[in-house]
């Protein structure tokens, strides 16, 4: 579990040090504010967010296979409600940049969403395969 875990923090790192690259990029080419150091919060919480997520997730499904499929909807459902939290209070205290700041919010979910399942979905392959090739 711990290379496992390992191997998948090298991975969410290298993921947000080319998302945190990209987005600045982009919000230094078509943003007049700079809203760059608002959003560098938000890697942060996405990453110890996945982080989290996927070692609770990886972990139970060693246990017990069955109780994979209602951590992960536990987790989807607290992530989910833990970033309406945190959209909900930029709006109420940040009005004026509110708009850029939950397309940005809801830019990153979305592609963090993606990459915690590509990488779910190739480690219980390899998982698979590792027990159909000991049987």
């Amino acid at each position: 579990m711990k290379s496992t875990f390992f191997h998948f923090l090298l991975k969410l790192t290298a993921f947000t040090a080319l998302l945190i690259v990209g987005s600045f990029v982009l919000f230094k080419s078509i943003s007049k504010t700079d809203l760059f150091s608002e959003i560098s919060l938000l890697f942060t919480y996405f990453f110890f967010l996945n982080a989290a997520i996927y070692y609770v997730l990886v972990k139970s499904a060693k246990k017990n296979p069955q109780v994979f499929v209602v951590r992960f909807m536990a987790s989807t459902v607290v992530k989910l409600f833990l970033s309406l939290a945190i959209i909900c209070v930029y709006i109420y205290l940040n009005r004026e940049t509110a708009v850029a700041f939950v397309l940005a919010f809801f830019s990153l979910y979305a592609l963090y969403t993606i990459f915690e399942i590509i990488v779910l979905i190739s480690h219980f392959k390899k998982q698979g395969a590792a027990k159909k090739s000991h049987v």
